[in-house]
């Protein structure tokens, strides 16, 4: 664009360098939304496959018996003044979570480029890891969801990535100076190794939060898109608040730490609305026993 507008200038490096000042905030604020949109897409599109699944599922089991812990916390409807609070509570969790995966990402990237470089073969290893993690983790997710109580499972997977998470920022540097010391092609390949384990606890987010919804009675209004939306609108968030917030204002390594926090955030809000479900619970068991003798 700034070579066309200038006629016969032409630069080998950025053309903002020497564009005007309006080009140069088009260029900027384009690629604000960019990184975004990158973010959040990558994210999404890597949780795809367990929205096909879910179609399937659902379109294939209309009729199916639901399972064993469905049926045990059908029961766990709350009142009317704290049904708001639970589903704000998820809406929440769901949120953070996103914005703590990508916040990750960013952080995590910057450090592993310093020790394999930065240009096309680097980013798609990177990239290739975070995709690969976050569908398998999807499938996993999924297989656990039906066998354990899905707002616990949630937590504890909060709870993984944040000690995960905040012990990073203390090893990550050291790793990325060793790589730094390895052949390129046997670094690339711990980076990957690594990046999968924490990935892959990410993409077990949505499948197990998606059956909570189902699992409580109370939350199964929630449509499936909207704890998508939620969680992936919170990963655009984070990709825009780390890159262009975070980095700058607290540097890496704290960064990562907010990350954590965020990961902290997302399993209290979790247990908050555990603890309201259950609450309701066992006010309906006692309604039930005194509706009994009568």
């Amino acid at each position: 664009v700034s070579r066309k507008r200038h006629g016969n200038h032409e630069s080998r490096g950025s053309g903002t360098e020497r564009s005007s000042p309006v080009l140069q905030k088009q260029y900027r604020t384009t690629h604000v939304w960019n990184i975004a949109g990158s973010g959040s897409g990558e994210y999404g599109c890597a949780k795809f496959p367990f929205l096909l699944i879910k179609i399937v599922t659902v379109s294939t089991s209309t009729h199916a018996r639901p399972s064993a812990a469905a049926q045990a916390l059908d029961c766990a409807a709350p009142s009317p003044s704290s049904a708001p609070m639970v589903v704000l509570s998820l809406g929440v969790a769901f949120f953070v979570s996103g914005l703590a995966a990508l916040i990750y990402q960013v952080c995590w990237n910057r450090y592993l480029y310093a020790a394999i470089g930065v240009d096309l073969d680097s980013t798609t290893v990177i990239v290739a890891a975070f995709m690969l993690g976050l569908g398998l983790g999807n499938g996993v997710g999924a297989w656990v969801a039906t066998r354990r109580p899905s707002l616990r499972a949630f937590v504890v997977i909060e709870l993984l990535l944040l000690v995960f998470g905040a012990s990073s920022a203390l090893w990550m540097p050291v790793l990325s100076d060793a790589l730094s010391a390895l052949p390129r092609s046997a670094a690339a390949s711990v980076a990957f190794a690594v990046l999968l384990v924490p990935t892959l606890l990410m993409g077990a987010t949505l499948p197990v939060m998606t059956e909570a919804a189902q699992q409580h009675r109370a939350l199964r209004h929630i449509a499936f898109s909207t704890l998508y939306l939620w969680n992936t609108v919170g990963a655009g968030a984070g990709a825009l608040l780390c890159t262009f917030v975070l980095l700058g204002a607290l540097g890496l390594k704290q960064s990562i730490w907010f990350a954590a926090a965020a990961n902290a955030l997302a399993a209290f809000a979790c247990v908050l609305s555990l603890a309201l479900l259950t609450r309701a619970a066992k006010l309906a068991s006692k309604r039930s026993e005194q509706k009994g003798p009568q």
